[in-house]
C-alpha cells in the first residue's frame, strides 16, 4: 500500500514538473512566433507599392496603350476614337492623384504633361486623317502618309517623351523616314499647280516631321 502511494506521489510530481516546464517554455515560443509575425508583416508592407509608384504605373500603362494605336505606317483611328473619352478620363484622374499625392515631383508632372500632349496629338491626327483621306489625288495621298509618318515618330520616344535609341532598328528607321520626306518633298515641288490649301497642309506636316527627326537623330550612334 505504501509502495502504491509512493508511485502515485511520484506520478503526480512528474506531471506537475512537466507542467511547470511547459509553462516556462510556452512564453518563449509565443514571443518568438510573435516576433516572426511582426517581421513578416513589415516585409509585406515594404513590398506594397507606394502611391507614387501606383501613379507612375498607371501613367506608363496609359502611354504604352495609346501608342499601340500606331502600327508601323498605319494608325487605328477608329479604335482610338472609341476609347478617347476613356483616355481623357483616366488622364484627369491621374492628374488629380498627382496633385494630391506628389504635387512637387517634377518628373511625374512632366510625364503627365507628355501623356496629355500625346493623347491630344493622336486626336488631332485622327481628325486630319479624316480630312485628308487616301485618294487618287497624289498630293492629298502624300499628306495622309505624312500625317501617319508623324504618328510613327511618336513610337521612337520613351515613356517620358525622350528619344529611345535603345529601340530595335532605331538608327535605320530614322534614315528611312528622312528618305521618305525627301521623296515626297520632291514630288510636291514638281507639281506647281497644287492648291495652296494642300501645299500649306503638306508644309505644316513636313516641318513638324523634320523637327522631330532632328531631335531623334541626335541620339543616333
Amino acid at each position: 500500500m505504501k509502495k502504491l502511494k509512493l508511485v502515485l506521489i511520484a506520478v503526480i510530481l512528474f506531471v506537475l514538473v512537466a507542467g511547470l516546464r511547459t509553462n516556462k517554455t510556452y512564453p518563449k515560443t509565443y514571443l518568438s512566433a510573435h516576433a516572426e509575425n511582426e517581421a513578416l508583416t513589415k516585409r509585406k508592407e515594404a513590398l506594397q507599392p507606394t502611391a507614387t509608384q501606383l501613379i507612375t504605373s498607371r501613367l506608363d500603362h496609359l502611354i504604352e496603350y495609346t501608342k499601340l494605336f500606331v502600327h508601323g505606317n498605319q494608325f487605328n483611328s477608329i479604335g482610338f476614337e472609341l476609347v478617347e473619352n476613356q483616355l481623357w478620363e483616366t488622364l484627369e484622374d491621374i492628374r488629380q492623384s498627382v496633385r494630391r499625392e506628389a504635387p512637387r515631383m517634377k518628373a511625374l508632372t512632366n510625364q503627365v504633361t507628355y501623356a496629355t500632349n500625346l493623347v491630344r496629338y493622336m486626336k488631332e491626327s485622327s481628325i486630319l486623317l479624316h480630312f485628308y483621306p487616301l485618294s487618287n489625288n497624289q498630293p492629298q495621298r502624300i499628306i495622309n502618309r505624312l500625317i501617319r509618318l508623324n504618328l510613327k515618330l511618336t513610337t521612337l520616344f520613351d515613356l517620358h517623351g525622350a528619344p529611345d535609341p535603345g529601340l530595335k532598328h532605331y538608327d535605320s528607321a530614322i534614315e528611312n523616314l528622312y528618305g521618305k520626306l525627301n521623296e515626297w518633298e520632291e514630288i510636291i515641288q514638281s507639281r506647281p499647280n497644287i492648291p495652296s490649301s494642300l501645299r500649306l497642309a503638306f508644309d505644316i506636316q513636313l516641318v513638324q516631321a523634320e523637327k522631330t527627326l532632328q531631335v531623334l537623330r541626335r541620339y543616333v550612334w
